[in-house]
């Protein structure tokens, strides 16, 4: 392996939970960010998404 490079990648999850939900939300929101880092650059991707209950006419 003399004179090649490997790249070491680490990844990390976090995971939480609200038990305090209500049957009075109609709209649930969920957040997703992942961030690589590369060298010397630092990429942060974050996504939203609205999630709207159906059964609330």
């Amino acid at each position: 392996m003399k004179g090649s490079s490997k790249q070491k990648l680490k990844a990390n999850v976090a995971t939480w939970s609200d038990n305090n939900s209500s049957d009075d939300e109609d709209q649930e929101v969920a957040n997703l960010c992942l961030m690589t880092i590369n060298d010397s650059k630092e990429n942060v991707y974050c996504f939203k998404e609205n999630i709207t209950n159906a059964n609330s006419m």
